[in-house]
């Protein structure tokens, strides 16, 4: 499944958005460039051979193409070395943040990487740089996951779903982190998820806006973490057990 949109006179004149899940840059862009050319066929953007698009801020000259890139990082992110590791990779023009919210502890291990720049490369370019440093970030992830205790992981998961599916309170960090063992257990295997349920979403859904906006109501501090609680437990039956 995919998400496409279009907005028009926001920042820019034009802007063109198309999210897919698995790592698809690729694909992506082939769709996205022929809506691109199109467009440029009605309506021919400002262009310059020496600086590229001419968009609204100076940062996306050039192509004025941003990659993004949402990882589940949860291994990785408990290392103590994670931040050299950042610091290394930053060195190919790509950024690393907290994806649910930059001023936050990095709980939850979920992580936006984009290019930094587009001025002086190519779409291809670019696709091909947060490819690889995607994939050097998987595969770290992964051989630290190969190398933890299998028991002592499954019991992690399966601690942090007990804890999702009886806990009467439950405060922000807390269930980012155990949702978070909820996504580390989907790829392992451990769960399987009903179709068209999103552990990622339901993330999402707990922020304080989100419940609110979905309560239709305001809370006080302990009204919030025992809704948090509630509204989590409606969806624990979205996740079965494998075995």
């Amino acid at each position: 499944s995919e998400d496409f949109s279009l907005t028009l006179n926001v920042e820019d004149h034009v802007r063109l958005l198309l999210s897919r899940r698995g790592l698809c840059l690729s694909k992506i862009w082939e769709r996205l460039d022929r809506v691109d050319d199109f467009i440029d066929s009605v309506m021919p953007y400002a262009f310059s051979r020496e600086r590229g698009y001419k968009t609204a801020r100076i940062s996306n000259l050039g192509t004025g193409m941003r990659c993004y890139c949402v990882m589940h990082l949860p291994i990785l992110n408990e290392e103590k070395n994670f931040n050299d590791l950042l610091n290394e990779i930053s060195r190919y023009g790509v950024i690393i943040k907290n994806a649910l919210n930059v001023n936050m502890p990095r709980v939850g291990g979920l992580f936006v990487l984009y290019n930094q720049r587009s001025l002086g490369l190519s779409e291809t370019g670019i696709i091909d740089i947060v490819n690889h440093v995607a994939n050097r970030l998987m595969r770290e992830e992964l051989r630290l996951r190969q190398e933890m205790d299998p028991l002592v992981l499954k019991d992690r998961i399966m601690r942090s779903y007990g804890l999702l599916k009886y806990a009467k309170m439950l405060d922000l960090i807390e269930t980012c982190r155990l949702l978070s063992d909820m996504m580390l257990g989907e790829s392992m295997k451990v769960f399987r998820t009903e179709e068209g349920f999103s552990l990622y979403e339901l993330m999402l859904g707990i922020f304080p806006g989100n419940l609110q906006v979905y309560y239709k109501s305001p809370f006080d501090q302990n009204e919030m973490k025992e809704k948090r609680a509630e509204f989590v437990q409606r969806f624990m039956d979205s996740l079965y057990l494998i075995g």
